[in-house]
């Protein structure tokens, strides 16, 4: 076994609306739910849709 946690789909989209819709830091996220920063990133890249170009 690696240690590495397995999170939902939900848990994921919920923390990067965290901090992309309600502007906590990655950092303040990360350490609240145990999650390193690294992981963070990634999810942003993957569910942060960004919105129109105005």
């Amino acid at each position: 076994m690696t240690g590495h946690k397995r999170y939902t789909e939900e848990f994921k989209r919920d923390a990067v609306f965290h901090i992309k819709k309600r502007g906590y830091s990655v950092k303040d996220v990360a350490q609240r739910l145990g999650v390193c920063t690294k992981s963070f990133y990634d999810w942003i890249k993957l569910y942060h849709q960004p919105g129109p170009i105005s």
